[in-house]
């Protein structure tokens, strides 16, 4: 055994390398290729604004491509207020500008996904090119997933608007017609309580509306014609 140990491990015998795959690195050097070409691109503009997103002002504990990043909560108007000013700063930003023209679409998603998991400090320890291809990539992409999302949280809004105003109008009218059916029992118990008594007492319901007549005793004498031609005596 120590034998062949010592023929394996002898100087003559040649050990195995670790042969790369030349397709990882073919697609390697394809990638970088696009990232500087990407990164070439981009206006000294542009790279300047990369540079302050990624700094961390003293006063906040977060870079501002942090807060790009976040996700703003549900649909109300003050989120869509948010989106809108992120949207304009994006254009203040020259995103714009930005040409990925010839990159192919899952690469430069694929990019703003790896932009979306380093932190400033992360980004900032890369090299320049990469930093700034990873970033333009997440921008680009962040521009447009924020005006489809402004859309849809415009329209859920207003669902969700019509939808109160909705309940609140059914509400408002079960308890008008509680009010109205409960006026409307009071009333027939009403009108319930006349028929009985107009059914049960019909001489002293019906005499109220009998005229009267004078009485015997009233002390005026009957009216007696004169015959023609007599004289009153006096």
């Amino acid at each position: 055994m120590s034998t062949a140990k010592e023929i394996l491990t002898s100087p003559s015998i040649l050990t195995p390398r670790k042969r790369r795959n030349p397709v990882a690195s073919s697609r390697s050097r394809s990638r970088q290729e696009v990232i500087e070409r990407i990164a070439d691109r981009l206006t000294p503009e542009v790279q300047s604004a990369i540079d302050t997103l990624v700094q961390v002002p003293e006063a906040d504990r977060r870079s501002e491509l942090f807060q790009l990043k976040q996700y703003l909560p549900e649909a109300n108007a003050a989120a869509i207020l948010a989106h809108l000013d992120r949207v304009k700063r994006l254009r203040s930003l020259g995103v714009g500008h930005i040409d990925l023209t010839g990159i192919g679409t899952v690469l430069v998603q694929e990019l703003a996904q790896l932009t979306r998991r380093y932190d400033a400090d992360d980004l900032k320890r890369l090299a320049s090119s990469k930093r700034y291809a990873l970033v333009a990539c997440f921008l680009a992409e962040t521009q447009k997933t924020l005006l489809d999302q402004t859309v849809a949280m415009n329209d859920q809004y207003l669902t969700t608007m019509c939808r109160r105003s909705r309940n609140a109008f059914e509400a408002r009218h079960r308890e008008f017609r509680r009010r109205v059916k409960k006026s409307l029992e009071t009333l027939l118990a009403a009108a319930e309580i006349l028929v009985t008594a107009a059914r049960d007492h019909p001489r002293r319901v019906g005499s109220s509306n009998r005229p009267r007549r004078a009485s015997r005793g009233s002390g005026r004498l009957p009216r007696v014609s004169t015959p023609p031609g007599a004289r009153l005596c006096r």
